[in-house]
């Protein structure tokens, strides 16, 4: 599922898979993907009442996703060859 596209294509092209989506994914919905490709993602989000704790800070868990879901698409930009995985646990 990875792709080529960089800057604004791939902006488009991530945020056209957020809007398509019915499950978790959701919740990028109101992040902004503003470029990326050869790797990165670079994403932009307005914090809103749904989004804060009860200390009106950002909650952790969406940070989490956040991170999850950015990198991911960071990774996808960045196609690897046939049978290789684009990860590395160590």
């Amino acid at each position: 599922m990875g792709t080529r596209k960089k800057g604004l294509d791939f902006a488009k092209h991530i945020s056209e898979i957020i809007a398509k989506s019915t499950g978790f994914e959701n919740h990028m919905k109101k992040v902004k993907i503003i470029g990326g490709g050869d790797g990165t993602c670079q994403a932009e989000l307005k914090v809103e009442a749904d989004h804060v704790n009860p200390y009106n800070g950002l909650h952790g868990g969406y940070i989490v996703t956040l991170v999850d879901m950015v990198t991911t698409y960071a990774l996808m930009s960045k196609p690897v060859s046939s049978g290789a995985s684009p990860w590395t646990l160590m």
